[in-house]
């Protein structure tokens, strides 16, 4: 039996999920949730053997999440459940310690196997990811070694991606739940490590080098 945690923000999805895994007897949900936080906090109360976790979710995302659950319980599996579009994330994920990649239009039979190879100490790819992946892999190379030329930091990152979505400072403040000037400091290095005079300059810059997908 694998005692399975699912935590996924959109309840359709998550009660959809459950009723799956529920049709096949070797697996138990024994918990769910609908953001990364609540799930790190609460990870102590439960004994759950492999995660099924959603990428981008509010108030702490799976990235964040799985790096929290894997310091807590480095033995624990853990499962990403993925859009095409969470593609820009997959590394970071694999350096959280996700074992698995799942689409969330897999089929049934494909999530089975993922779990059970997960279980077995063996790594699971969906098929039409891992495509996608080798396919952009030099572009990843490429990004990198921009982020890496002109240091910019993981939290940098952050809040540039929000600048580029049209976030003001107010509404990343929120969104990161840091300070609006600790968000003015990091826009401030951020203009000054891509030479760039404005918020609008900088989407540029950062588009232009591919540094940030929409």
């Amino acid at each position: 039996m694998v005692n399975i945690i699912i935590v996924e923000d959109h309840t359709l999805f998550r009660e959809g999920l459950k009723s799956l895994l529920a049709a096949n007897d070797q697996f138990n949900v024994i918990a769910e949730f609908a953001n990364g936080k609540d799930f790190v906090d609460s990870l102590f109360d439960y004994d759950p053997d492999l995660v099924l976790i959603d990428i981008n979710m509010p108030q702490m995302n799976g990235i964040e999440a799985t790096t929290e659950a894997k310091i807590k319980k480095p033995d624990l599996k853990i499962i990403a459940l993925s859009m095409y579009s969470d593609q820009k994330y997959y590394y970071e994920m694999i350096k959280a310690g996700a074992s698995g990649f799942v689409l969330k239009e897999a089929t049934t039979d494909e999530l089975e196997k993922a779990i059970v190879d997960v279980m077995n100490n063996e790594s699971f790819f969906s098929p039409k990811l891992l495509q996608q992946v080798i396919l952009n892999i030099p572009n990843m190379e490429a990004k990198q070694k921009i982020i890496q030329q002109l240091d910019i930091t993981e939290r940098e990152m952050d809040v540039l991606k929000l600048i580029c979505q049209g976030m003001t400072n107010n509404e990343i403040s929120d969104k990161l739940f840091l300070s609006p000037k600790t968000v003015e400091t990091h826009k401030s290095r951020l203009l000054k490590k891509t030479k760039t005079k404005n918020s609008t300059s900088l989407i540029i810059f950062a588009l232009k080098n591919k540094i940030i997908d929409l």
